[in-house]
């Protein structure tokens, strides 16, 4: 469709991030941004305008994209990678010492009665 755009601008997608980070709303995070950077509580309705700016125009106040960035920037970097896949030679690797642990703890008997034959036509 021609009105949504192909790629969410790195502003919004901060500020979600913030608010996924702290399990709060959006809206939550302008107001905690408010704080941080006025040092007051907002004036009622003030807020509400650059939210519904934010909301409808995908604008981004400044002081909302200073403090996402400083909370962004200031994770810690275990929990920040946790949303990461595992490496591609992870899987296989595992799979393979489990494997080698196995053969192992069976004493390297794998085929106990491989002594005989056991295909047609041997009987």
């Amino acid at each position: 469709m021609w009105m949504i755009p192909d790629e969410t601008p790195q502003e919004l997608t901060e500020v979600a991030e913030t608010a996924a980070w702290y399990e709060i709303t959006e809206y939550e995070v302008f107001r905690r941004a408010w704080r941080a950077w006025f040092g007051t509580e907002p004036v009622p309705g003030e807020l509400e305008r650059h939210f519904v700016r934010y909301m409808f125009r995908q604008d981004v106040p400044p002081w909302v994209r200073h403090y996402t960035r400083r909370v962004l920037g200031s994770r810690p970097r275990a929990r920040a990678a946790a949303g990461r896949p595992a490496p591609m030679w992870l899987v296989p690797a595992l799979a393979l010492l489990a494997l080698s642990l196995l053969a192992v703890s069976m004493g390297g008997d794998l085929l106990p009665a491989a002594d005989g034959c056991y295909f047609l036509p041997c009987y």
